[in-house]
């Protein structure tokens, strides 16, 4: 740890300081003496050099690898130590030599004492408080340190230190140099370790794979601490010793799942005699590359919905349109008597039409022209209950009074045969049924009685030998003889 008071420029007369209301003569000549009188200042302090220290007794298996200075003395008795002073410079160092007291900042940062000294600045002194080394000279230097009885057990950290400055010139720089020393007190010394912070920081920020988790831990107790730490799954790496009254940073490095989401990060941190310490720690990851996956799939399916949607509402619309020229088609040809034969070949195109419009109609779910086209269909063949019942479930006003006639003209055998009867409403199902069967129904469903039939006088029997009489027939009914009524085929699609 080094301290160095670098140099600080004169500040240049108030003639001196250009104005912008002054002329520019004025401004160069300023900067021009500003000039000349700042580059020797500033090269006199390059040159200033600052005494090397070291321990002169340090072992690579000291706790942090030599670079302080351990002793261990019992209250009472007196330790010595020895320091390495190497001047660097041609020139000879005037230096100055003492041991101050060491704090702690808030964030852990050590700081010498410069005031009244009550620990192991109060111990120890040098034997040769100044001296003077030549160019190049290096020269080792003994102090001395005596705590007191009663010194609390453990680590007492203080700070050796070498403050140069460069035999003549007129301009005084002071440099100082400082080393920790830990003096161990033997006794029962108290342990203790905190987790002073936490932070992560990912290794990405739209496709994070990694997050590197750090931690402080914070030696608060008397007595250097040999701790592990764990963060999450993975060991934390860092210093094996935690010196006391020092900070040390450990991390580790954790992977991130594909979906990112909370990454928990429990810290677990373990000292010497079982000391255990706990935080919890996570970090939300926002997973930008599920997110812009997501985002592309949803917008893909709205695309192939919309176009699916407007490719069935033109189709339906196509449908609709059939319909509509199906019913145009199907509809009484004008000029066509009631007498009149209608030719074979229109009828059967008539009745393959009435069954492609009755298909669309279900595919559109058109119940007012599936409606029409089953009592089309039932004029022209005669075979339409299916239709006509599938029809009545949603029909009403006239429509529903004209279907109800149609399906109950085919009588009660039929319609108990057919299954889609189960399907309609109790109140619908039972007028159908009661007006197959001859009865009317009333208002409130219930049917009204029949009325009395009159008893015909049975005829005669005739002899075989008598002709069979030909019943008249009238001219719409041998029409219909003749039209050779056609059945609609099961098998057609419906």
């Amino acid at each position: 740890m080094e301290r160095h008071l670098e140099p600080t420029p004169p500040r240049l007369p108030s003639h001196f300081r250009p104005s912008k209301l002054k002329k520019t003569s004025l401004s160069v000549a300023a900067l021009v003496a500003a000039t000349l009188m700042l580059v020797p200042l500033a090269v006199l302090a390059q040159e200033v050099p600052s005494a090397s220290l070291s321990p002169a007794d340090s072992k690579p298996h000291d706790p942090d690898g030599g670079n302080s200075f351990f002793l261990e003395i019992a209250p009472g008795e007196v330790g010595t130590g020895r320091a390495r002073l190497v001047n660097p410079s041609d020139s000879p160092l005037n230096i100055k030599l003492y041991i101050r007291d060491v704090a702690y900042t808030d964030d852990a940062a050590p700081e010498i004492v410069d005031g009244e000294q009550t620990d192991v600045g109060a111990w120890a002194s040098f034997n040769e408080q100044e001296i003077t080394l030549a160019g190049r000279e290096q020269r080792i230097v003994e102090f001395s340190i005596t705590p007191p009885q009663g010194a609390e057990p453990g680590d007492h950290i203080g700070a050796v230190v070498a403050e140069s400055e460069p035999s003549g010139g007129s301009i005084r720089v002071v440099r100082r140099t400082a080393v920790r020393i830990f003096v161990t007190i033997p006794g029962d010394a108290r342990r203790s370790f905190e987790i002073s912070s936490v932070r992560s920081d990912l290794d990405s920020f739209l496709f994070p794979d990694n997050v590197t988790a750090e931690v402080r831990l914070e030696n608060t107790g008397r007595i250097r601490l040999r701790p592990s730490l764990s963060i999450g799954s993975e060991q934390a790496s860092g210093s094996e010793v935690l010196l006391s009254r020092t900070s040390e940073l450990y991390s580790a490095e954790l992977n991130i799942p594909w979906y990112g989401g909370l990454i928990r990060m429990p810290v677990v941190a373990t000292a010497d005699q079982g000391l255990t310490r706990r935080v919890n720690h996570s970090k939300f990851v926002i997973p930008w590359g599920l997110i812009i996956l997501l985002a592309t799939a949803a917008g893909a399916i709205f695309l192939l919905k919309k176009y699916w949607w407007d490719k069935r509402v033109s189709r339906v619309a196509s449908l609709q349109a059939d319909l509509r020229r199906i019913e145009a088609l199907v509809a009484r040809r004008p000029g066509l008597e009631p007498g009149e034969v209608p030719d074979i070949d229109d009828e059967q195109e008539e009745m393959h039409a009435i069954l492609a419009g009755i298909k669309r109609a279900r595919r559109t779910g058109s119940q007012p022209s599936l409606g029409r086209l089953a009592l089309a269909l039932h004029e022209t063949t005669g075979d339409a209950l299916e239709y006509l019942v599938e029809a009545l479930e949603k029909a009403e006003g006239p429509a529903r009074e004209d279907l109800l006639a149609a399906a109950s003209s085919y009588g009660p055998a039929a319609l108990a045969n057919e299954k889609g009867v189960s399907r309609l409403e109790t109140e619908t199902a039972t007028e159908l049924m009661l007006r197959a069967s001859g009865a009317e129904p009333k208002p409130n469903g219930s049917s009204m009685p029949k009325k009395p039939t009159v008893k015909k006088t049975p005829k005669k029997p005739r002899a075989k030998s008598d002709p069979k009489p030909r019943k008249k027939q009238s001219p719409q009914r041998s029409s219909r003889k003749k039209t050779q009524r056609i059945r609609p085929d099961r098998r057609s699609p419906k």
